[in-house]
């Protein structure tokens, strides 16, 4: 009995746990869900939004991704708008109506150099009838990411995204740097004796 009492708790737990996501995402018309980090530290970068319509009716050919910059979130909301003008991508949904855009972000100007801090949202225009997703009626799911101006996470990431592009070459060149370090250290030992 012990046993089908675990089965049961662990599947209402399961359940309790992620149907509200399930349930609050199928109401949705459109879901923009960022693919990797929600923090960034980099400048420029270049993320993944994965995009998928559930009403076809909201859907054109002149759909473009893009994002808005904000100072702060409050609330799961975004407010006091920096830069709301960004890079447009092209939306091209495949047959299960869903797509997977990469999308360059560039934080590097002199407008947003004195921040330490800033918001990234995603959102959708579409140019044939003039207006954004986010300032309709639409039901947009849209995740956010975090710039962080961080010196010492910056060259975690760099390290940890050179070592996702090839784990191979990096690992040999800390190989490398040890041992180029190992023979100067025995080099200078050698000097000394």
């Amino acid at each position: 009995m012990n046993k089908h009492f675990v089965y049961i708790m662990t599947l209402i737990l399961i359940l309790t746990l992620f149907m509200p996501a399930v349930i609050a995402t199928e109401s949705d018309d459109v879901i923009l869900l960022i693919s990797g980090d929600k923090e960034i530290y980099a400048k420029n970068t270049e993320l993944t939004v994965d995009i998928h319509f559930n009403n076809t009716n909201i859907y054109n050919q002149n759909l473009y991704l893009s994002y808005h910059i904000f100072l702060n979130q409050q609330d799961n909301r975004v407010s006091e708008s920096v830069q709301y003008e960004n890079v447009r991508i092209p939306i091209i949904l495949d047959d299960s109506l869903s797509a997977s855009i990469q999308i360059p972000v560039d934080l590097d100007s002199k407008e947003l150099n004195e921040y330490k801090q800033l918001y990234l949202k995603f959102d959708i225009i579409d140019e044939e009838n003039i207006f954004w997703y986010s300032q309709s009626d639409i039901k947009m799911n849209v995740g956010t990411v975090v710039y962080v101006d961080d010196f010492f996470k910056r060259q975690i990431m760099l390290i940890r995204d050179a070592f996702k592009i090839n784990p191979v070459i990096f690992i040999v060149n800390i190989l490398i740097t040890l041992l180029a370090i190992c023979s100067i250290i025995l080099i200078k030992k050698r000097e000394l004796i």
